[in-house]
């Protein structure tokens, strides 16, 4: 991504835009053929991609929790 129109982003980028409901989502991906990478498996993508950030999260949690309690081997 490029911070100014004069320097302009180095890499090829495709945006895909797919409409739930009444909302737009917008999605940046260095595929470019849509045929490689359609853009309900970018949705698919993006949505597992949250999936193990959320897990992440929680994990994390649980450990804060467990250190808190004082909980041990």
């Amino acid at each position: 991504m490029g911070f100014h129109h004069t320097d302009p982003c180095r890499y090829p980028m495709r945006q895909v835009s797919v409409l739930w409901g009444k909302t737009w989502y917008h999605y940046l991906t260095h595929v470019l053929d849509p045929k490689q990478l359609s853009p309900q498996q970018v949705c698919d993508l993006y949505r597992r991609r949250w999936q193990i950030e959320d897990a992440f999260l929680l994990t994390k949690r649980m450990f804060k929790f467990i250190l808190f309690m004082g909980w041990r081997h």
